[in-house]
């Protein structure tokens, strides 16, 4: 069954609703929804218990339509809490850039959902049972948070394994033990749960206390071309390996936003040759600052 509102242009652009179902809450049929471009907001419970649906739409001005979640027409600002509860067949894998706010529980039971990260998500707190239930495997955490909502993550699927990255402090969780693990999980699932965190913020995750999570550091591996006869070493506080010679070809791995040093020492002839670390030129005892843009984590 498909649905097309595309030609209704919603009060103030916001398509109201409530937590026990919005405009097409409850339809267990439908399968496709259109909607107007100009959309700014899906109002409560506005899918919820769609259990059958697979695609929303938005209606382009060349009367053209693309999916709502990554169409470059999108005006979506804020997915109100519940409102795409249980759409369980809804295959989700990137959310728009204008999207800055999602409520509790918007996207709770949608197992298609596996997005990477929220590239325009400027709220301070990632709500109640966010995406629990979904099927995130790989997420960065915005570096907005400083929340996190107890069961955001929450999941009871044994048969997946789930990575969390997070380049900033710890944000704060619930303080009661069991209200913490599960942020993330069950006592069964978090075994299956890792988080990657940045060096310098490791003591703050670990504060969590939460049994049975899986802290690892973000690093990524960077590889050296090297001119000339001389010899190259690396070493600081960064470098995960202890200080050690480079070779053409060789490939160090440091810890992300770590510092790391490379010394290019002349051969007999006081030939300087020269280093190049993944296409980037740089200079003998030159520090460098590991970052993500080409982070392997």
């Amino acid at each position: 069954e498909t649905i097309d509102v595309s030609g209704i242009t919603f009060f103030n652009n916001v398509m109201a609703g409530n937590d026990a179902g919005g405009l097409f809450g409850l339809m267990t049929k439908l399968k496709t929804v259109i909607l107007p471009n100009t959309v700014t907001q899906i109002g409560k419970g506005a899918f919820r218990g769609c259990t059958a649906l697979e695609s929303v739409l938005v209606r382009n001005e060349d009367n053209s339509t693309g999916n709502l979640f990554s169409n470059a027409n999108t005006q979506i600002t804020l997915v109100n809490s519940l409102a795409f509860f249980g759409c369980s067949k809804l295959a989700i894998t990137e959310l728009p850039s204008s999207i800055d706010n999602m409520g509790k529980q918007a996207f709770q039971g949608c197992t298609l959902l596996n997005i990477k990260n929220i590239p325009g998500y400027t709220n301070a707190k990632l709500q109640e049972s966010l995406f629990r239930e979904s099927g995130l495997t790989d997420f960065t955490i915005p570096a907005s948070v400083a929340s996190l909502d107890k069961t955001v993550f929450y999941t009871t699927d044994v048969n997946i394994k789930r990575t969390f990255s997070s380049r900033i402090t710890a944000p704060t969780i619930p303080a009661a033990a069991t209200d913490a693990r599960n942020v993330f999980g069950s006592d069964v699932t978090i075994l299956n749960t890792t988080l990657k965190v940045l060096k310098k913020y490791e003591d703050t995750y670990k504060a969590w206390n939460i049994t049975n999570l899986n802290i690892e550091l973000l690093s990524q591996e960077i590889t050296a071309s090297i001119t000339g006869n001389g010899t190259v070493t690396v070493a600081g506080e960064g470098l995960i390996t202890n200080a050690e010679e480079v070779t053409n070809g060789n490939t160090v791995k440091a810890y992300e936003a770590e510092t790391i040093t490379f010394t290019f020492t002349p051969d007999e002839n006081a030939v300087l040759g020269t280093i190049t670390l993944d296409g980037v030129a740089i200079t003998s005892g030159q520090q460098l600052t590991i970052d993500s843009k080409s982070a392997k984590d």
